[in-house]
């Protein structure tokens, strides 16, 4: 047995690793009902659309302990949600002691708070790597000069890395506002939605239970290989239009 776990933090899933297997595999997104406990990961992406004043999805990559904006929540902050997620990460790995792979764009008081975390949830957080250094480590025949891209639900991260006489080193790196993930869904919503005009005048952006199946679908469709027909069921009738690599050009 391995004597640590992995636990890599990319908002867009979190992951957690146990001799070479993952064990835990989920979305840093939060839905913060009222007067109750907030529900975490896929649960809470499922209804990013149809209840989108009470979510929260920016704890992983503005980890601080900054008051929230949503009221009648017991959760405090953004690290209380972490916390949460790393309650539930826990009691997926056997081993608490714990390599965290991180995005560069991380501070050194980010890594601090990330540490008093772990030590309230009796986690023992033996190193904090970087994700990029991590990913390019084991790589033949690297150049000198390496550009990492960091796709995240709110960012995209740039890193750069320079590769001499076998070491690795981070020169630089930066937050690239425009691009993230959820902007690409919504991108990709949006031109389906036009499709859904043209063919049928059906406007599935009218209601948040369409616009969920939706984004459901699109989420679907960037993490596979090939296009596939979109579905939307309403109460008494089922749309459907198939898209091309045409429609996403722009």
């Amino acid at each position: 047995m391995s004597r640590y776990s992995i636990i890599e933090v990319s908002d867009i899933c979190i992951r957690a690793y146990e001799d070479g297997r993952q064990v835990y595999a989920e979305p840093g997104v939060a839905l913060l009902p009222p007067n109750a406990s907030p529900v975490l990961g896929q649960q809470a992406q499922q209804v990013i659309r149809q209840q989108p004043t009470r979510i929260h999805s920016r704890f992983w990559s503005d980890l601080s302990t900054t008051p929230l904006s949503i009221t009648q929540t017991g959760v405090r902050h953004g690290a209380d949600l972490a916390w949460y997620q790393l309650a539930r990460i826990k009691e997926s790995i056997t081993n608490n002691e714990v390599v965290f792979c991180l995005s560069s764009h991380l501070s050194n008081a980010q890594m601090q708070l990330l540490a008093g975390i772990c030590e309230s949830l009796e986690l023992k957080a033996n190193y904090f790597l970087n994700a990029g250094l991590s990913q390019l480590a084991h790589r033949e025949k690297l150049p000198e000069s390496i550009a990492h891209l960091d796709l995240q639900l709110h960012q995209l991260v740039l890193s750069r890395y320079a590769h001499r006489d076998g070491l690795l080193e981070l020169v630089s790196q930066e937050a690239v506002p425009g691009i993230s993930y959820l902007q690409l869904i919504g991108r990709m919503v949006h031109a389906l939605r036009d499709q859904f005009i043209h063919v049928s005048r059906f406007d599935p952006l009218h209601s948040g239970d369409t616009e969920q199946q939706l984004f459901d679908q699109v989420a679907g469709l960037v993490g596979s290989s090939r296009l596939k027909p979109v579905e939307i069921k309403t109460s008494n009738q089922t749309y459907q239009v198939e898209p091309t690599p045409k429609d996403f050009a722009h």
